[in-house]
Order: C-alpha cells, then structure tokens, then sequence
C-alpha cells in the first residue's frame, strides 16, 4: 500500500478523484441501463417498435447530446464526478408510458393508462449501485 505524504498529496488526490469519477459514472450508468431494461427481460421498460428506448438522449455538462438506446455509455464512461449529466426520452409519448394518464389528450384521444415508472425503476437503486461501486473502488490499488 502507498504511503502518501505533502510531498505527493497531489498523486493521492488525483486517485480518489479517478475513484469518484468511476464510482458516479459507472453507477450512473447502471441506473439508466436498468432504467432501459424492457419487460420482456424483467424491467419496466415497455417496448413495442423499440422507438420509446432508442428515443434515449444523453448529454454531458449541456453540451449536444447523443441519442439511442445506448446512448448513456458514452456520457458515463466520459464524465467526471463533478459533471452534470442528463438522461431523457425524447418520444412524445414517454412521460404518459412512464407516469401513466387518464383522460384526454390534446389531440383528443382518451387513454385510461398506467404508469410503467421505468426511470424510478432505475432511479431507485441508485444508492445500492453507488455502494457496490464504492466497494469496488475500496479494492482498487
């Protein structure tokens, strides 16, 4: 094990920053990923054409954005703990499929549906991910 000193407190200040920016970024990743998870493989993600999945658009610190199902891989593996990150569907349909809706829409179709609630299907196993990631770091050298 290291021994860190004044001398070379910037070597050890740059890896638990390196730890950090794993710890976020890869539990992150881990939230919209399960987020992502289509019914048909055990989450909550309703997919019919795949078009609400690939409607995923990530972005990092406001800058542009990416889209597709994939999307988020590229921001989390690239961002740092500090960083601001943004995840969202894009489809017109995305918040009804999420929250669900009853009543009539704008364009005066009636729905009685409910909510798939993929994002908190994720969104709530943010703190066991960030833990296992942690640990994970723990074990690092």
């Amino acid at each position: 094990m290291a021994t860190y000193t004044y001398l070379n407190l910037d070597q050890w200040s740059d890896k638990i920053w390196k730890r950090a920016d794993d710890v976020i970024g890869n539990a992150l990743g881990k939230v919209i990923t399960r987020s992502q998870t289509p019914k048909a493989k055990g989450g909550r993600m309703p997919v019919l054409d795949g078009f609400l999945r690939k409607s995923l658009q990530s972005s990092l610190n406001g800058q542009g954005g990416l889209t597709g199902a994939a999307s988020h891989i590229a921001v989390t593996s690239a961002m740092k703990a500090t960083d601001n990150a943004a995840f969202g569907w894009t489809m017109g349909y995305a918040m009804r499929q999420n929250y669900g809706f009853i009543g009539t829409d704008s364009a005066g179709r009636t729905y009685n549906q409910s909510g798939n609630h993929f994002l908190e299907y994720g969104t709530e196993q943010w703190q066991r991910y960030v833990n296992q990631q942690a640990d994970r770091a723990r074990g690092m050298a």
